[in-house]
């Protein structure tokens, strides 16, 4: 749908278009918060941030896009959402 509305999708977690920031996936949401502390107050203002709540991801698979879930997380998910 979204290339309907004139955005081209692309695998990343956050994307920073011009005025624009967007996170994607639910854990994203952290990524994101980084980012932007990391643009209003600096990259080592952003570490610490991220130490302080201890954020150092460690995904128990590595599943998180089609590319590396394989073919048959992929299809459960296709069939799910129909």
């Amino acid at each position: 749908m979204l290339p309907l509305l004139g955005a081209t999708p692309v695998n990343e977690r956050v994307v920073i278009d011009r005025n624009r920031i967007t996170g994607g996936g639910v854990t994203a949401g952290l990524d994101f918060g980084l980012h932007i502390v990391a643009r209003l107050k600096g990259e080592d203002y952003a570490r610490a941030a991220q130490l302080s709540f201890e954020y150092a991801p460690d995904p128990p698979f590595n599943a998180g896009t089609p590319e590396t879930a394989g073919a048959e997380a992929v299809a459960f998910i296709e069939v799910s959402a129909q």
